[in-house]
């Protein structure tokens, strides 16, 4: 039983919500034709699963790829959901959207809202239909993190609060340049969070965080 509603939504017969779970099975179902290799299934699986995710990845690894799908999944199948995404350059995070607008475009189903899907598509910021109307709590940004966007990382709260249905998420992508005070901004607010880098040399929260391995929850 999905934990996922209140709100849900709708594409053709399906409710979106019974699969904020299994996001693999949600993928099978609304992108038949893409196949995730098993590091990226152990990506999307442990951002399920876990407060925090790291992942060192070199380029053209499908870093990028895999980001977006999460971001999708996440989005669609709960509602109220808020999402920040967010990359140490503009370039890098044209990347991330870019792979996000392809996974728009490529579903089975038409997720514009202009052609009657649940997406309200602009330029780095998604907002959604629940119910024929636009959710007013639901959103995901992309906030480049750059020296005036800091006070924009914070206060991206879980709108509901159930354990069970985290609904508030944190990409950070580029993870190795990220400043520690974006990361410190964020912490607060969310409940499942994915930064992935390349492995640069650093010394910053990504570093710390890969080299302690898994941490169990206190």
């Amino acid at each position: 039983m999905s934990t996922a509603s209140p709100d849900t939504i709708q594409i053709g017969d399906y409710d979106l919500s019974d699969w904020a779970n299994d996001p693999l099975a949600f993928a099978e179902c609304f992108w038949p034709h893409v196949t995730f290799y098993r590091q990226q299934r152990e990506i999307i699986l442990s951002v399920r699963d876990n407060d925090e995710t790291y992942v060192v990845a070199g380029n053209g690894l499908g870093k990028d790829f895999v980001s977006g799908f999460i971001v999708l999944h996440f989005f669609l199948t709960r509602s109220p959901c808020r999402i920040i995404t967010t990359s140490a350059t503009d370039r890098h995070l044209n990347v991330l959207w870019g792979e996000m607008g392809r996974f728009i475009q490529t579903c089975r189903f038409d997720l514009d809202a202009t052609h009657g899907g649940p997406l309200i598509i602009n330029q780095r910021k998604l907002r959604k239909m629940v119910d024929g109307k636009e959710c007013k709590m639901s959103y995901v940004e992309g906030i480049v993190a750059g020296p005036d966007t800091m006070e924009a990382m914070g206060g991206h709260h879980d709108p509901i609060g159930d354990p069970r249905c985290p609904r508030s998420l944190f990409i950070g992508d580029e993870a190795s340049a990220l400043h520690d005070d974006y990361y410190k901004k964020a912490s607060p607010w969310f409940k499942r969070a994915l930064f992935i880098g390349n492995a640069w040399p650093c010394n910053n929260f990504f570093r710390k965080h890969v080299k302690d391995g898994n941490v169990l929850a206190s």
